[in-house]
């Protein structure tokens, strides 16, 4: 069983002979890019091999002109034990928390009651489900918590739970109960814990999402699952295991048992959503693109996989459409909280799939873009997600390129550092409106090769900036025909929303 050393982390992976090289470096670096989905077309996933055998160059690999001891890891099969050398790849960075508008009237999905029962045992008994009902106003009880009755003694207190009229959690003694949210994103997974009393976000936490082992987008998702249908189950699992482990850790972090959180929302693209359920996505990913579930569903946590947070109950928003998802529903429902539901709003969400929706005149329209990744660093030939390194501000001097970075040495561009990028070389000059170099250049360089942490000059090329301009026009476009089919201009907007962490790093200067 051959063994890769992989430098400078000095971690070491053992793996079968003839596994994919990305997927053992993987095992180990779960932030190491393969954002094309194994298929050699990004090269990202560029690896110096310092000893060991690897199998034959590929075709694809050819096109990216390699240096000698380069190779593609997705696209190399390990043959014997190996030294690889990659750059230092640290925490992704991504901000989750933004603006949390403030409401009047909490109302958690689980209502939460004090009871102190009081029953007589002489004079008409009545079963004590009937008392406890009547207290509460409730109709019915769950079989998950018909075994709590025992808690229900007289002259006892007791904490009950319910979900319209149907009793979901019966608890001993008075208890402060909490649930936590999930979003479920392309890139990462945010989740957060909440206090179900007073509405505050007690923690926040993030990963980036363990499913990009299988490609940056979901359309590699959804073809990872085409070929091979066990990709589906590795990937619902993945998903399930980084959410609850996510969730105990911030409820150990702040002392708060996982026996008391007892509510959870689940929301995320209908790809992602298909994904947590374990449902195949294949059908959104071919026209006319439709999902197996829109509906709502909502039940216990082991009914989703959740082990430990089996008993807490989990509710998934509906989806619209296709492309247009639990997480888009979220959206609104947030701007509705802080905004008149009958002034011009103009929402939009960036990201690999952008979702759209606006609201005229108490009515809502919206609509699904597919802007691709590279707004979000991939597909960029020096993009990258936002680790320690990634430029996320540009600024064109005189006397040279001045940046802004996460960390000390710079990595490549993320997202926002792209569309700061752009911005600059159209003010100075460098490109046109059309998106083209003046003059005879093909590339702007950022960093020279020498002061880059990889050893090669993070540049912009003209293909990179096609890439930019496709997802501008995918976005532009769909709020375009939203506001046309509305016969709205831009200028009618009252106030326009960019959600997500995008449009928190966005530069508006």
């Amino acid at each position: 069983m051959p063994k890769v050393i992989i430098k400078p982390y000095n971690r070491i992976i053992k793996c079968k002979t003839g596994d994919l090289l990305s997927h053992v470096i993987k095992k180990a670096i779960p932030n190491f890019p393969t954002p094309c989905g194994n298929r050699g077309f990004c090269g990202k996933c560029l690896v110096r091999v310092l000893e060991g055998k690897l199998s034959e160059v590929t075709g694809n690999e050819r096109l990216h002109n390699l240096k000698t001891g380069e190779r593609l890891s997705c696209q190399a099969k390990v043959l014997s034990d190996l030294v690889i050398e990659i750059p230092i790849f640290e925490q992704y960075k991504a901000l989750i928390s933004g603006y949390e508008p403030k409401v009047d009237v909490i109302t958690p999905i689980l209502e939460k009651k004090f009871v102190e029962v009081k029953y007589s045992t002489y004079h008409k008994p009545i079963p004590v489900d009937k008392i406890l009902l009547k207290s509460i106003d409730a109709e019915s009880l769950t079989g998950k918590c018909i075994g709590n009755l025992v808690y229900a003694k007289n002259f006892s207190r007791i904490t009950i739970c319910k979900r319209g009229k149907n009793v979901t959690h019966i608890l001993n003694g008075y208890k402060k109960i909490y649930g936590f949210a999930v979003d479920i994103g392309t890139s990462k997974i945010a989740t957060y814990l909440v206090d179900l009393d007073s509405g505050e976000t007690i923690s926040e936490t993030y990963i980036p999402n363990p499913q990009t082992k299988y490609g940056d987008d979901v359309i590699s998702r959804i073809t990872a699952v085409i070929n091979d249908v066990n990709t589906l189950y590795e990937m619902h699992r993945m998903t399930l295991s980084s959410i609850e482990k996510m969730i105990i850790e911030m409820a150990e972090k702040n002392g708060i048992e996982i026996k008391n959180i007892l509510a959870g929302v689940v929301v995320g693209n209908t790809v992602m959503i298909s994904i947590f359920l374990g449902l195949n996505p294949e059908p959104i990913g071919r026209s006319p693109y439709i999902p197996y579930l829109s509906t709502k569903i909502e039940d216990y946590g082991d009914r989703f996989g959740f082990n430990l947070l089996r008993d807490a109950w989990i509710y998934i928003p509906p989806a619209i459409t296709g492309f247009i998802g639990a997480d888009a529903i979220a959206d609104i429902v947030t701007t509705l909280m802080i905004e008149d539901i009958n002034k011009n709003i103009l929402i939009i969400d960036i990201g690999t799939n952008s979702e759209v929706a606006l609201i005229r005149n108490g009515e809502i329209f919206v609509a699904s873009a597919p802007a691709g990744p590279a707004i979000e660093g991939e597909q960029i030939s020096c993009g990258v997600k936002s680790f320690n390194g990634a430029i996320y501000r540009v600024r064109i001097e005189k006397d040279g390129v001045n940046f802004l970075l996460y960390g000390e040495t710079p990595l490549g561009l993320c997202g926002s550092g792209i569309i700061s990028l752009v911005s600059e070389m159209l003010r100075k000059n460098i490109v046109s409106k059309n998106g083209r170099f003046y003059g005879d250049k093909s590339f702007f360089e950022i960093v020279s090769k020498d002061k880059s942490s990889t050893g090669r000059p993070i540049t912009v090329t003209q293909r990179d900036l096609r890439e930019i301009q496709k997802a501008k026009a995918a976005i532009s476009s769909t709020w375009s025909l939203l506001l046309m089919k509305n016969n709205l201009s831009i200028n009618d907007i009252d106030r326009c929303y960019i959600c997500g962490s995008f449009g928190s790093s966005l530069d508006l200067d």
